[in-house]
């Protein structure tokens, strides 16, 4: 097309092209040139030039309005689009970030239910570990067991064989017996010329019978048969009536005075017949009973008094030995475990064996229980010293259950809680103090506040000393000091605490090992009170925080050391603390953690371990074990219930201590002073 000057576009054809009125073709905005409008007098005629002017203007001026109108339209579609765009975006990513941190939240919840699980099957498999070890070790004992029985029944067969053999041979002499007096008649009625007839009036001569009589008898000792009086002895009514088998380290003194009496009387008494004490238990046989006299004939001598009865008094000079082990009488161990430890204080045992204790024990029946705790245990001390075989402690756990009634049964109990009621039982019956029964006159409340801590520790002390002395305290006890001040006034007070056994807890460390020495630290550490835990100070009428602190004042000649390895979580469960705890065996010095701040504080030489107590499983299940120290020779011994080991001290004897026996007190110079 051709434009010309109307303004209109002539196209080939000889037509015009009307543009657009609105400048839009195509889509696309045109600028309207001015130039080209028609004008005036043109082949259409029209309007005046002025007045066609101002209506083009007028309508450039609409279609630019209207052009800027569609434009900002077009801005505000694109602002908006923009905006939905950016809007869905973000709550893409929001959708995105909220479903990946759910995903995240259930695996771990799944990451942690499966943890719990795990830690389930562990404790499930840690008490089924112990239920196989305490399976085991009762599967040991019994077996233990079954070979002893079948000792006995080996033993019970052989005897029973050999009273057979010696009921046959007794039968046989009887019948030669009769036979030699039938002839020894026949030819002495032959030698008087008697008839037939007065053969049968005539009675066998006495004198015949004494020579025939000693002749069995020593028959009866070749073949291992000893020939008893039908008197009744004491101690054969005693064995007939309570069926007790008496010790074979222990002559019977009944039989050797009854043996004496025999032999005084000369040989008159042999004329009697032979008679065979049918009371004995098959493991008393007639051989033993027949080696014991002639062993008691042997060792006889002229004032009355056997050897062996002297070598085994303490006092003469014997050394000691190991002690036998103890049997369990069901579920014991705890006190079978006790008891080795105990016995293996040298001092203790001394005292008990040399009977010194006799003239310590308290009479009042108020207190203690008059000697019968004293008695029982000097008589197992003996026991456990005098016998190469295990011994069990029946009549010493009748007596403690019949005290504390928790020890009537046969269920597991606490070694530490034993130890502390038998000594405490042990004190009441030797407690020798002479002010036992009256209470110390308090100070009046001037002359209280104005004595130091120095003051307050040496006056409870000999207070304590003039109501509490006897060989277990002399031993055992030392005292804790438990001082608190306040932090504002600087006001303290002190309570005092008697100790026989020091308990101490175990630190929380990471790893599964920590020392002794790390124990007392944090049993002696400074603890800070403030909140609901504040001190309600005298002085300032008010709570405030304060400072506590544990002082050990006195050290014990024997030390006692336990480890707080059970804690309870529930009323119903506790948790045994597997921490290896290490310990000294020689050489421990306690000094250091003593306030010697006072001048009369005494110095403890260093401890040496001479015991320790092991726990194995749990507080409801578990088992002890005892090692210890026996001998002038220290070897180290493991004690097992009834069985007895020698044994080479290790590392892993030692991870499992409950209870250590310090003592400072030189076992060397216990053995030569008692000798």
């Amino acid at each position: 097309p051709v434009p010309n000057s109307t303004g209109l576009n002539k196209v080939n054809d000889g037509s015009f092209n009307v543009p657009d009125p609105t400048g839009i073709e195509d889509g696309v905005f045109h600028q309207v040139d001015s130039a080209s409008k028609p004008v005036p007098g043109g082949p259409f005629g029209g309007l005046s030039q002025d007045s066609y002017s101002g209506e083009s203007e007028a309508r450039s001026l609409d279609r630019i309005r209207q052009t800027e109108n569609l434009k900002q339209k077009i801005l505000d579609l694109t602002k908006d689009q923009l905006a939905s765009e950016k809007e869905f975006e973000l709550l893409r990513e929001r959708k995105a970030r909220e479903a990946e941190e759910e995903l995240r939240r259930s695996v771990q919840e799944r990451e942690e239910a499966l943890q719990a699980h795990v830690r389930q099957l562990e404790k499930e498999r840690a008490e089924v570990e112990q239920r196989v070890t305490a399976l085991t070790l009762s599967k040991q004992q019994y077996e233990q067991k079954l070979k002893e029985k079948d000792k006995e029944l080996i033993r019970i067969r052989q005897l029973n064989e050999e009273q057979k053999k010696a009921d046959k041979e007794v039968h046989r002499l009887r019948e030669e017996r009769k036979r030699r007096e039938q002839q020894e008649r026949e030819g002495a009625l032959k030698d008087s010329g008697k008839t037939v007839a007065d053969k049968a009036a005539v009675p066998s001569p006495p004198r015949a019978l004494k020579p025939t009589t000693n002749t069995a008898a020593n028959n009866l000792k070749s073949q291992g048969i000893t020939a008893t009086t039908p008197v009744e002895r004491p101690g054969a009514s005693m064995r007939s009536n309570n069926n007790l088998s008496r010790s074979r380290s222990f002559p019977n003194l009944s039989m050797a005075s009854e043996e004496s009496a025999s032999e005084s009387m000369g040989p008159a008494t042999s004329a009697a017949a032979p008679q065979f004490d049918r009371s004995l238990k098959p493991s008393q046989s007639v051989e033993t009973n027949t080696a014991f006299i002639t062993h008691q004939q042997r060792t006889r001598t002229g004032d009355g008094i056997y050897p062996r009865i002297r070598s085994n008094s303490p006092s003469s000079g014997r050394e000691f030995q190991r002690s036998a082990g103890l049997r369990n009488l069901g579920n014991t161990c705890y006190m079978n475990a006790t008891l080795q430890c105990l016995a293996n204080t040298i001092p203790l045992a001394l005292h008990f064996l040399s009977d010194r204790y006799k003239k310590d024990i308290n009479r009042e029946p108020r207190r203690g229980t008059g000697g019968e705790v004293a008695h029982e245990f000097k008589s197992l001390l003996a026991q456990m010293y005098y016998n190469d075989k295990s011994v069990a402690p029946k009549g010493f756990k009748s007596l403690m259950g019949r005290l504390c009634n928790v020890y009537a049964g046969y269920e597991q109990q606490d070694a530490h809680e034993f130890l502390l009621n038998f000594i405490d039982k042990l004190h009441e019956d030797l407690n020798r103090a002479v002010n036992r029964k009256g209470a110390p006159a308090p100070l009046p409340p001037a002359d209280e506040a104005a004595l130091s801590l120095n003051g307050r520790i040496n006056r409870f002390w000999c207070q304590h000393l003039d109501r509490h002395l006897s060989v277990v305290s002399d031993l055992f006890e030392g005292l804790l000091v438990s001082n608190l001040t306040c932090l504002v006034c600087r006001k303290s007070s002190s309570s005092f605490e008697v100790f026989s056994c020091l308990s101490l807890p175990i630190p929380a460390i990471s790893g599964s090992v920590c020392y002794l020495q790390d124990c007392l630290k944090l049993f002696l550490e400074t603890e800070s009170m403030s909140g609901e835990a504040a001190w309600d100070c005298p002085t300032c009428k008010q709570k405030r925080k304060a400072e506590k602190r544990m002082i050990i004042a006195r050290l014990p000649k024997i030390l006692i050391v336990q480890f707080n390895r059970f804690r309870c979580e529930t009323a119903w469960q506790s948790k045994k603390l597997q921490t290896y705890v290490h310990f000294p065996v020689n050489s421990f010095d306690m000094n250091v953690y003593v306030d010697h701040t006072r001048a009369d504080t005494q110095r403890r030489p260093p401890y040496h371990l001479y015991a320790f107590l092991n726990h194995y499983g749990t507080l409801a299940t578990g088992h002890y074990i005892a090692y210890c120290r026996a001998g002038l020779g220290g070897q180290w011994y493991m004690y097992d219930d009834a069985s007895v080991t020698e044994v080479t001290l290790s590392e892993s004897d030692k991870r499992n201590a409950y209870i250590l026996f310090y003592t400072s007190v030189d076992m060397r110079h216990q053995f030569t002073s008692q000798s």
